[in-house]
């Protein structure tokens, strides 16, 4: 394709926008707005040399400083006079260009931005309180950013400043429309704060458990003892000096944990409280016991020998009296005690 160029001769036209102006601050051409981005005005002739031009959009520039310092930046207006351009005051700051001085302006294209580290330059920057939520609305009036650019901006009536450290893909990247992760280096003067030194924390064991000698009988405690009260009747009348009497010739009650012993003695005599242990005695009341069955049932076999001949007589028996003594002398003669 055939570009024709100036002068009326036929050839081609320029392949890219490389110009140079003379630069003024923002507040020449009454265009505070440019100190809250990166934008600059160049010239009508700009705009018709772009336009000619096979450029990628947006539209982004690398501007070159006598003293070999760069930027990036993009346009805002095609306003201004011809062989001039404005741009904001901070970044002819940080290219050291004072008014009227040349420099060099040409397009570029730049990558999008994955990464960007800043650092700020005060202390100050730390009492925002979400410092990425504002930062992330303060650089949508920025286009590009290049390593080592100081870009301003405000927050409730004051300026910060924040210094571009690292870049990625490269030094300088487009940020419009790109998916830009952030991190911050500790800002300028910023000391960590002195931390004592925490003593660490004790570890609660269980207290040992110290042996000692213990007595068997505080082991086993106290034994249970029945029928260790005091002597009550039941209608709540305080005791006869009788009864008070048989008390305490009773004495305290055996131990159950003893063993007890038979109180009573067999035999002769059968059913009566014995009086001791002699065994010598109670075998010779068992003899005499012996003795006495047989002889009875000796003498009841004659009886029944002579009853054969002559018809026994029939007496009528006494009547029995049942006394006290009468039970206790049948019971001592061994009466029931026969063997059949």
């Amino acid at each position: 394709m055939f570009n024709f160029g100036f002068g009326g001769g036929m050839g081609m036209g320029p392949q890219s926008f490389d110009e140079e102006y003379h630069c003024f601050p923002g507040a020449f051409a009454d265009k505070p707005e440019l100190e809250e981005g990166d934008k600059i005005l160049l010239p009508a002739s700009a705009l018709d040399t772009l336009t000619r031009l096979n450029i990628q959009y947006p539209m982004t520039f690398e501007i070159t400083a006598p003293n070999g310092g760069r930027t990036h930046c993009s346009v805002l207006e095609f306003t201004a006079p011809e062989g001039t351009v404005y741009l904001p005051y901070w970044m002819m700051s940080n290219l050291t260009l004072t008014e009227g001085r040349r420099i060099k302006i040409r397009n570029v294209s730049l990558p999008k931005a994955t990464f960007v580290k800043f650092q700020p330059q005060s202390v100050d920057f730390l009492e925002i309180s979400n410092h990425r939520a504002v930062l992330e609305y303060k650089l949508r009036s920025f286009s590009c950013v290049t390593v080592g650019d100081h870009i301003p901006f405000t927050y409730n009536d004051q300026k910060y400043y924040l210094e571009v450290r690292e870049v990625k893909p490269q030094d300088a990247a487009c940020i419009i429309e790109a998916d830009v992760n952030v991190d911050f280096d500790p800002p300028v003067g910023y000391k960590e704060p002195e931390r004592l030194p925490v003593a660490p924390p004790k570890v609660l064991l269980p207290e040992v458990q110290k042996a000692s000698l213990v007595d068997e009988k505080e082991e086993e405690g106290p034994t249970f003892k029945a029928f260790t009260g005091d002597a009550v009747r039941l209608d709540g009348k305080p005791l006869k000096k009788a009864q008070l009497t048989a008390v305490e010739e009773a004495g305290p009650a055996p131990d159950r944990n003893q063993q007890a012993s038979s109180n009573y003695e067999w035999g002769e005599g059968v059913g009566t409280v014995k009086s001791g242990n002699d065994a010598a005695s109670r075998r010779a009341a068992m003899l005499a016991a012996a003795e006495k069955r047989n002889s009875s049932s000796s003498l009841s076999s004659a009886s029944t020998s002579s009853s054969v001949t002559s018809p026994p007589k029939v007496k009528t028996a006494a009547p029995t009296k049942w006394s006290k003594n009468a039970k206790i002398g049948r019971f001592q003669s061994g009466a029931g005690n026969k063997l059949s």
